[in-house]
Parts: structure tokens; sequence; C-alpha cells
């Protein structure tokens, strides 16, 4: 896959197997939300990297916390998506992990 159509397509075919909703991470290009409510794609923000290790794990935790929180799947997926940007402009994985109020 390498366009936005294509990954979009790949989550289609991914939900037909039985998942309510497939998110894709795009690393610097953000993530793909495919779900009930349609499809969406979540911009990458613009960041300096350093070290991408632990990126997808921070943008896991973060959309878990956020949907636990009650927020949309929408909302959720981009306040992770920043949570994983700013993640990547710190070395190492846990300990680049933003705290809360820093995103």
């Amino acid at each position: 896959t390498e366009t936005l159509e294509d990954v979009t397509a790949a989550a289609e075919v991914l939900r037909e197997r039985g998942p309510r909703t497939v998110i894709v991470t795009l690393g610097p290009r953000g993530a793909i939300v495919v779900g009930p409510d349609g499809r969406q794609h979540v911009a990458g923000l613009p960041v300096a990297a350093v070290d991408t290790s632990g990126a997808g794990d921070a943008f896991c935790g973060a959309l878990v916390t956020h949907l636990a929180e009650g927020l949309p799947m929408a909302e959720a997926a981009r306040r992770a998506n920043a949570v994983a940007a700013r993640s990547v402009t710190r070395p190492g994985t846990q300990a680049s992990f933003p705290r809360p109020g820093e995103v």
C-alpha cells in the first residue's frame, strides 16, 4: 500500500472480516480511521523526529486512554496522533512519551 486510497481499501477489507473499526498508523502521514461512521484521514503533524521507536505504542496507549475518557473515535485518534508525534521528538520509548498537558 503506497497511497491513502490503497491503505483505506485494505482497511475496508479488514473490516469485512469482523472488526468494527480499523485504524492504520502511517508514521509522518498520520493515520487512517475506517469505521461505521465512514473514513477519516488524521493528518500527520510536522515534527523534528529524533527516535521513532515506540511511536505506535504511544499512539495505542493514548487512543485507549481517550476512548476510555469517552471521546469519539475520530477525536481520540486525532489526539493519539498528536501524542505519537510528540513522542518521536525525544530519544527512547516509554521515557519519550509525553505527560498529560504536554500535548
